[in-house]
């Protein structure tokens, strides 16, 4: 791969952060990188619009009682532990959001899902769609004082290029031949084919201070451009990080801190909420919304959202290898029962890997629940049931999640009405992300994994879960998938030019895999947030993946 490394004409270190979203929820999305929700949108000021819905019994945001002291220091409760905040590597959702409130990317999306500039001013394809051109904004430091430029961002891509194909954001910049500082504040990347996905493929590379990435210190807190900087991480616990005086829309933050905790009990995130100990509940569990239905002091959105739920299946582990199997799994599922039970109606079934909210979704009715089916073809995929009624055992993972565990609970409940032995295993979210992201099909030892995947490109949503030369640790194909027609059809719609031919091959892809019973669809999440009637903005962007911390503020 060709690349110009330019030499600095001016002396400004830079250094740039990347960061994840994909798609792995516990409730812990996995966020938009290769081994792995992200982006922000522009404005949200609480109020409702067409596409989010207000709890009618929820706060007034002008009259309400608050129901913790007027201090601008506040308190978001989240179910799932951050696990780096290394840009370059983050893989959930959650790590994306914190990374994201200090180290901020050149493009973004705005609340109707647009692209829009962040650090860059502008930016432009060229009618080839080989070459894009960033112009940057001028006067904008990092935390550390240095001054970001082009060689800023040439730092940052060159850092990815570096690591190689491994690297979890390397996917963002695999087509690229060339990478050129034009001046101070233009930069281009040239491709060696069209990549039509590129810029939504750029909106969670997040760039950090150039210095930071040649100290090699990219674990203890990004150091970028945002309007937050970051003061402490305590693992397991808590992430703080405090209000950039310096940054340039710094009269828009209406709070002095966040902190970030960790608190993966549904009720203890709720009482936290109402006792005052923490401001923002995110998730806010289904189940307990009732507690706060008709409290003032409270304020409840409920948006949907790009987040897909599954299992993912070891196609390597006998006999989730044999394709009647898995076909049979998914009809023995009732999706519509599961959005009850598990999501509380927050739920809408899924049909296709990617998002009925997204452009390119292909909606598929293969899988409508039969338990007949599932029988039939169990006994002749050749699993007849045993004296005990049992056909085959299995282990299904997913995160300590109170939602996750009940999740796991149904799904072996479900199964075991087809003679399907499931043994659920909630883990610890650093050691499951370990026991996935890590393992070869070789070293893993995964069965099954109740998970989700949230994007906002098609290339995103299929390139990574489900290419032949994804599988993990290079990407998040965890199911060690293989079908080179959709590796084909992927490909050739990451390349096409008009939006008719890109959708013609995604939509072959994702009837494929859907036909080939990659993993077990079951819905799209619906996000609810329930606030302290203290806060305004801090509501979820478009996609409803992520909290939108730009406009929070303290009345």
């Amino acid at each position: 791969m060709k690349r110009k490394k330019l030499l600095y004409m001016f002396m400004f270190v830079l250094l740039s952060v990347l960061v994840l979203a994909a798609c792995g929820d516990g409730d812990a999305d996995v966020a938009d990188s290769d081994t792995a929700d992200y982006d922000t949108a522009e404005t949200d000021d609480g109020e409702t619009n067409d596409d989010e819905t207000d709890d009618e019994n929820g706060a007034d945001e002008t009259d309400a009682d608050n129901n913790v002291d007027g201090d601008r220091d506040i308190v978001i409760a989240f179910n799932n532990n951050i696990l780096t905040l290394n840009p370059f590597e983050s893989r959930t959702a959650l790590d994306n959001n914190v990374i994201a409130a200090m180290a901020e990317s050149l493009i973004d999306f705005d609340e109707n899902m647009e692209l829009i500039g962040r650090l860059a001013e502008s930016f432009e394809v060229s009618d080839d769609s080989l070459t894009h051109t960033f112009n940057l904004r001028q006067g904008i430091y990092f935390h550390d004082g240095e001054y970001f430029d082009a060689y800023a961002v040439l730092a940052n891509v060159n850092f990815v290029l570096d690591e190689g194909e491994g690297a979890a954001r390397w996917g963002t910049f695999r087509t690229i031949e060339e990478v050129n500082v034009i001046d101070q504040y233009t930069f281009e990347f040239i491709h060696n084919e069209p990549f039509m996905p590129f810029l939504e493929r750029l909106q969670p590379f997040r760039i950090v201070s150039p210095a930071q990435i040649e100290s090699g210190d990219l674990d203890s807190g990004p150091i970028g451009t945002g309007q937050f900087i970051f003061r402490e991480w305590v693992d397991g616990d808590r992430m703080v990080m405090d209000r950039n005086p310096d940054w340039r829309d710094a009269d828009q933050i209406g709070v002095d801190s966040i902190t970030y905790r960790f608190v993966p009990e549904n009720a203890t995130r709720v009482a936290m909420l109402q006792s005052g100990e923490a401001d923002i509940v995110y998730p806010m569990p289904h189940e307990l919304l009732a507690q706060i239905e008709g409290d003032n002091n409270f304020y409840v959105k409920v948006r949907p959202s790009t987040v897909m739920r599954f299992v993912m299946m070891n196609q390597d582990v006998e006999p989730l290898d044999n394709l009647y199997v898995r076909r049979a799994m998914n009809y023995a599922i009732d999706v519509e029962a599961y959005a009850q039970v598990v999501r509380g109606g927050f739920s809408s079934p899924a049909s296709s890997p990617i998002s009925e909210l997204l452009p390119f979704h292909y909606a598929s009715d293969m899988y409508d629940h039969s338990v007949d089916t599932a029988n039939d073809l169990l006994d002749e995929a050749g699993f007849p049931k045993g004296d005990n009624g049992v056909r085959f055992s299995l282990t299904l993972w997913a995160s300590t999640d109170t939602t996750e565990i009940r999740a796991m609970e149904f799904l072996a409940q479900q199964w075991e009405l087809v003679g399907i032995d499931v043994l659920v295993e909630p883990m610890e979210e650093g050691t499951l992300s370990d026991s996935i992201w890590g393992q070869t099909r070789e070293t893993t030892e995964m069965n099954m994994w109740y998970v989700s995947w949230s994007a906002f490109d098609p290339d995103n949503a299929l390139r990574s879960p489900f290419m032949s030369t994804m599988h993990t640790p290079a990407g998040a194909n965890a199911n060690f998938y293989t079908n080179y027609d959709v590796d084909e059809a992927i490909m050739a719609g990451n390349a096409a030019p008009t939006f008719e031919e890109r959708y013609e091959y995604y939509a072959f892809a994702q009837r494929q895999i859907v036909e080939d019973a990659v993993w077990i669809f079951l819905g799209a999440d619906d996000r609810i947030v329930a606030r302290s009637a203290r806060i305004t903005g801090g509501g979820l962007q478009p996609t409803g993946n992520w909290l939108d911390l730009r406009t929070i503020s303290v009345d």
